[in-house]
């Protein structure tokens, strides 16, 4: 089965209904997600603070815990509500507890419903290192509701837009212009733009599920993120990390003459004449230092994705020595 046929777009929960009746459901729930729309999902709640600090062994242990008190069993339904933090923890828990049980998403934020909760992988931090722990296990369902973007704050949103556009740089042209055009003009992202946005990224992981060849091409600029958010304390939000990790993909691949010279400073302009915030980061060895933690890294090379082109990239290794602070600090494309 494609994972695009476990997709369930719409706004009513009752589409999902043929999951959970007759069996006791589980929500692992996001505590902001709760206050806005709790009433929606009348299951037995485990409500829990999405933070980075809380996405851990320690934080699956947390919910593991409350399913042991609640005497969930192996035929029981675990469903995650809310962002990328959530669907990850869930699907962890999921695929550990009790050597594993069935579990759906419900992706609340933009991030989440085009990214985190399609595909299958699973994670959790490890001494602050971004989703070093992990596993693989495909939901049954990923029911997402474009409405519920519709509350996120400025900074939820810029993080769910950037990993559209990543997905678009890697695969489709046409609608990475279509985005920018549609924010240049003021609009909304409307269900049209997800659903391509899910689409692509639901073709790379059914091409390669457990990510030994094209589903790599989906890291595009996360290698650098990842460092940066951990490196920021979590300061710095997964998306806009993206966004810096996606130019600094770029200047990589300038730099290695694979990538067309001027493309980097192109994108961050795209970037924030979109409206979008595209933070500076400040050098540190911290961040050189997660950089070389990486999982994707093997020996003395890591390698990175880099762009050919908006909706063409391809893979560069480089050498974890070539990469030191002063790569990071992108002043000069300002």
């Amino acid at each position: 089965m494609s994972f695009w046929d476990k997709i369930i777009f719409g706004s009513d929960t009752s589409a999902f209904s043929r999951f959970t009746e007759g069996r006791k459901v589980f929500a692992i729930i996001d505590r902001n997600v709760e206050r806005l729309y709790g009433t929606l999902f009348p299951y037995e709640k485990i409500v829990i603070d999405a933070t980075e600090e809380n996405k851990t062994f320690d934080g699956a242990i947390s919910v593991i815990d409350s399913l042991l008190e609640k005497n969930a069993d192996r035929d029981c339904l675990l469903l995650g509500i809310g962002g990328g933090i959530t669907t990850d923890l869930t699907g962890f828990v999921a695929s550990i507890y009790k050597r594993g049980v069935e579990y759906g998403l419900v992706p609340t934020t933009l991030l989440a419903q085009t990214d985190a909760a399609i595909g299958g992988k699973t994670a959790v931090n490890v001494s602050r290192i971004k989703n070093v722990a992990g596993t693989f296990g495909n939901p049954a369902f990923v029911f997402i509701n474009p409405g519920f973007i519709k509350t996120l704050s400025g900074e939820e949103l810029n993080s769910g837009i950037f990993e559209m556009l990543k997905i678009f740089i890697i695969g489709n042209r046409e609608y990475y212009y279509r985005t920018l055009d549609l924010l240049l003009d003021g609009g909304f992202i409307d269900e049209y733009v997800i659903k391509a946005a899910v689409r692509l990224k639901c073709d790379i992981t059914d091409e390669d599920y457990t990510e030994h060849g094209r589903r790599k091409l989906l890291n595009l600029g996360h290698t650098f993120a990842h460092a940066i958010e951990s490196a920021s304390g979590w300061k710095i939000s997964h998306g806009e990390a993206v966004a810096i990790g996606i130019v600094l993909a770029a200047r990589l691949g300038e730099k290695y003459s694979v990538t067309p010279a001027g493309l980097a400073k192109t994108l961050l302009k795209d970037f924030r004449s979109a409206g979008l915030s595209v933070p500076e980061f400040t050098n540190s060895d911290a961040l050189v230092n997660a950089l070389y933690n990486d999982k994707k890294r093997d020996g003395d090379k890591i390698l990175f994705v880099v762009p050919r082109s908006v909706g063409d990239v391809t893979f560069l290794p480089v050498s974890a020595n070539d990469i030191n602070g002063s790569f990071f600090d992108v002043k000069d494309l300002l």
